[in-house]
């Protein structure tokens, strides 16, 4: 016979799980992946940049378990990960282990989710980032790993700033350790975002206030006077006119000829 059959590789699949990822179908990318994963073929086998793949269009979709599907992909892959290494002291490529965009994106997920406890959930997943951190970053070698990790600090701002009812309490708690977490890392997202949890989540208005205060010298501290126009404008929009012009000037700020 002179019929030529043709099996799918790594392309393959790659491409058809993209092609549904793109149009907002992350389960159906997933089916594919599971297919990749029971394969026959010894050549093809799911890397973290497929599984990536997955988790990121879970936390670029609207459903409301989007989240809870992306944590559990990372999860699957950290015991799968714990499991091999246990039983042969070493890595393979064929059992990938999640890296630092797969947290990210489990992160990202929980930030954009509409679950009240979204903020505490974030959490959860950024410590177990960092408890891994020095395998994660394994896999991300071409990528510069402080911006990854400082992406996924905002976003867990991100998160606390959208808790709702009785986990705004732990989601304040939250949003202040992990603005301290960032130290130096930040940039004006870490910021805007610090600011959004202090409007939504702190009732006490000279706490609040003070917060913001000293948040806004950090940031004149850190960008070295150079203000980012976006902090000032989202000090302006959660504070009071006389509280935002009296952080300006204890800052050295005027609101217009400091934006950049």
């Amino acid at each position: 016979s002179n019929e030529c059959f043709v099996r799918p590789d790594n392309f393959t699949y790659i491409t058809l799980m993209d092609a549904w990822a793109k149009r907002g179908h992350p389960e159906r990318a997933y089916a594919i992946l599971q297919r990749m994963e029971q394969s026959r073929n010894p050549e093809v086998y799911p890397t973290v940049v497929a599984y990536n793949m997955i988790v990121n269009a879970y936390a670029k979709n609207s459903d409301p378990y989007a989240a809870e599907e992306a944590e559990a992909i990372l999860t699957k892959l950290e015991q799968q990960f714990e499991q091999h290494y246990d039983r042969n002291h070493n890595r393979t490529p064929f059992l990938p282990s999640p890296d630092l965009l797969t947290y990210a994106s489990t992160i990202s997920a929980w930030s954009y989710s509409p679950d009240p406890n979204r903020g505490p959930r974030a959490w959860a997943v950024l410590q177990r980032m960092l408890s891994n951190i020095e395998n994660a970053q394994k896999s991300n070698y071409r990528s510069n790993h402080a911006d990854i990790i400082r992406n996924a600090h905002n976003m867990v701002l991100a998160a606390c700033a959208g808790s709702k009812g009785e986990y705004r309490s732990a989601a304040f708690d939250i949003a202040l350790r992990t603005f301290q977490m960032c130290q130096e890392n930040k940039n004006h997202v870490t910021y805007t975002s610090f600011f959004k949890c202090l409007f939504h989540l702190q009732d006490d208005l000279p706490k609040r206030h003070a917060l913001l205060a000293d948040a806004f010298l950090d940031h004149c501290h850190t960008s070295r006077r150079r203000v980012h126009k976006s902090v000032i404008s989202r000090l302006e929009k959660v504070a009071p006119p006389e509280v935002s012009r009296a952080i300006l000037q204890k800052a050295g700020v005027e609101s217009r000829e400091w934006r950049r």
